[in-house]
């Protein structure tokens, strides 16, 4: 994975776009790894830690369709479906607007 990640940030120092684009891939695997760690562990406090990170790299990810849509571009989910990308997006915004409403 270390190699993979040197490779992306060699990819996002080209422009906005492939940075943003960059960012965007990081956030898709770490939460790939976060879904699958989550499946195979039953201690509850590694869960928790796992869930916060989780939630986590959903909103970083959040940040980066937008910011790529202002430069013309779109982000192509690599390690996840685009319905699974568009409902971790749905499900992170509406965490957070439940968060704001308390």
């Amino acid at each position: 994975a270390c190699g993979r990640v040197a490779e992306l940030v060699e990819q996002g120092s080209a422009s906005l776009v492939d940075a943003s684009t960059v960012g965007a891939t990081i956030e898709d695997l770490d939460i790939l790894d976060l879904e699958e760690q989550l499946v195979i562990t039953d201690q509850a406090d590694i869960q928790r830690v796992y869930q916060s990170l989780l939630r986590g790299s959903v909103n970083h990810l959040r940040a980066f369709p937008g910011r790529l849509r202002a430069e013309g571009a779109e982000y192509r989910a690599v390690y996840h479906t685009e319905d699974e990308l568009a409902a971790l997006l749905a499900d992170g915004a509406n965490r957070g607007r439940q968060r704001r409403g308390r």
